[in-house]
C-alpha cells in the first residue's frame, strides 16, 4: 500500500530530558492504494534522488 500524507507535530517542553508530544494531526493527500513491492521501492528511490 502507498499513500501520501502530511504530518503536523506539536511538541511541549516539560523540563524533562526529552520533549513530549502534545498534539499531532495527519492529513491524507493521496489515499492508500495497492502497490507492488517494486512500485513502492521505485517511488522511494525517486523520492531519495530528489
Amino acid at each position: 500500500m502507498t499513500a501520501r500524507t502530511r504530518h503536523q507535530w506539536t511538541l511541549a517542553e516539560t523540563g524533562q530530558r526529552y520533549l513530549r508530544l502534545r498534539h499531532f494531526a495527519v492529513t491524507t493527500l493521496d489515499p492508500f492504494t495497492p502497490a507492488t513491492a517494486q512500485e513502492a521501492l521505485a517511488h522511494h528511490d525517486a523520492y531519495k534522488a530528489s
